[in-house]
């Protein structure tokens, strides 16, 4: 089976945390763990089938100084490579842990995982599940156990679309304090603004040894939010937040977007109501110099900030290279500031950065950018690592690394992650020494190790 990555890579995904960690406090690394070697380019080349191929997001850090993550291609499903979850370890040593198979299981994951304290790990799935109301399947969420004998997948959900259901989820995943799954999907929830629905935010409660399935919010459109790609993140009164892919504004360069869908995009909130939750957008982008289409999940800061990335817009002619911006509580509202905007050629460009930023103990950011750095091996250049450093009340970027194209990385569409030492550990969807079933794209994707 071979889906059409462009759709997805063209519309656009968090560690497992449990509601309740303060957004007032001080910066703190997401997955501090054992260093990896001191590398600064490619620490690993995914290969042919039945390896892992494409990884999109980012990787979860795990106890003992190794790393998992998914991968949107590869391993030995029955048509060929339906994607994977794997294991790596700090000195570059790869493990395929589960195959997706399609059909009633799912297949190609965009999603970073989460892992509960037994080791288990959970994630989602953009197809399969088995459901007859979307073309491939509407997708799922899973869950891949440890054991004496090896890793064993189960799945949690499948997405049933239509109406009254999401499908596609692109995402990851966030726990609660009563240790409930929420996430979104990029589609479904019945609206005719966005057809086939504008996405959801669904809650999956534990239930004995399941789960049940409720849909929290449905996206509507302008005004609301359309098409949610990435993780929420929470604060320590249990409220919700996100960004939504288009929605919103729908007037100017905003009217209408990517495959006909209008705004340029939201940041949310979801506000605890009873058993439920009350959605309120906080920001409306509003394109040109104003940032447009976030993709990347939200970073919490200092004094309830919340800090984040959009693919476009920016103080840049045409579409704009992207931009940096931070939301600010204003009273009961937000205040947003573009505090920088990428310029492409040899600074960076389309920050997709799956889950989303990273701070470390002094509060610099780190991410990456799809394309930009100046490399002619690839149209717009093959992608950045940037550094964002505190500099008075705001903040100067550098580019830490710009890949370089063939047997380097291209296109890190996923986030870093910190290590003990400070090295920066991340997945490239492209570019490496291998060669992949997919004959038209360069290289199977790379795990690389940056020194800042």
């Amino acid at each position: 089976m071979k889906r059409s990555l462009v759709a997805l890579l063209a519309v656009g995904l968090f560690p497992l945390s449990a509601c309740g960690g303060s957004s007032n406090a001080a910066f703190a690394p997401r997955v501090p763990v054992a260093g990896v070697r001191d590398l600064s380019d490619v620490l690993y080349n995914f290969g042919a089938l039945p390896d892992a191929e494409y990884p999109y997001a980012g990787l979860l850090a795990g106890k003992k100084g190794e790393y998992y993550g998914t991968s949107y291609g590869g391993g030995n499903g029955p048509s060929g490579g339906e994607g994977t979850v794997y294991e790596i370890t700090a000195t570059g040593k790869e493990k395929v842990l589960y195959n997706f198979q399609y059909g009633s299981d799912g297949a190609s994951s965009q999603s970073t995982l989460i892992a509960d304290k037994s080791g288990a790990l959970y994630g989602e799935a953009v197809y399969g599940g088995g459901s007859s109301g979307c073309s491939s399947g509407c997708g799922t969420v899973f869950k891949v156990a440890p054991g004496k004998s090896g890793w064993t997948e189960s799945v949690i959900y499948a997405f049933q679309g239509g109406t009254n259901d999401g499908f596609r989820p692109v995402g990851g995943l966030l726990t609660t304090k009563g240790g409930a799954l929420v996430g979104t999907t990029f589609r479904g929830g019945g609206s005719t603004s966005c057809e086939p629905g504008c996405g959801v935010v669904f809650e999956l409660a534990p239930s004995g040894s399941t789960y049940r399935e409720t849909v929290v919010h449905a996206f509507k459109g302008p005004p609301d939010g359309s098409s949610p790609v990435d993780a929420l993140v929470a604060d320590s009164s249990g409220n919700l937040y996100g960004t939504t892919l288009h929605g919103g504004l729908a007037t100017g360069d905003c009217k209408v977007g990517p495959s006909g869908i209008p705004g340029c995009g939201t940041v949310f909130k979801l506000a605890p109501s009873g058993s439920t939750y009350t959605e309120s957008v906080i920001y409306r982008f509003k394109g040109a110099t104003d940032g447009r289409y976030p993709r990347a999940g939200l970073l919490p800061g200092p004094k309830g900030v919340f800090y984040g990335l959009t693919e476009q817009g920016g103080a840049k002619k045409g579409s704009g290279n992207g931009t940096f911006f931070e939301l600010t509580p204003n009273g009961s509202s937000y205040k947003e500031k573009v505090v920088y905007s990428f310029q492409g050629a040899a600074d960076g460009s389309d920050p997709d950065d799956t889950p989303g930023l990273v701070a470390d103990k002094n509060g610099n950011l780190y991410g990456t950018t799809a394309f930009g750095g100046g490399a002619s091996a690839c149209s717009g250049g093959c992608g950045t690592i940037f550094k964002l450093a505190p500099s008075g009340s705001s903040f100067t970027e550098s580019v830490l690394y710009a890949f370089q194209g063939g047997t380097d990385g291209v296109n890190p569409y996923g986030s870093v992650v910190i290590d003990s030492k400070g090295k920066l550990l991340g997945p490239t969807y492209n570019g490496g020494s291998g060669s992949c079933e997919i004959s038209s794209e360069s290289g199977c994707g790379t795990i690389f190790s940056v020194t800042p």
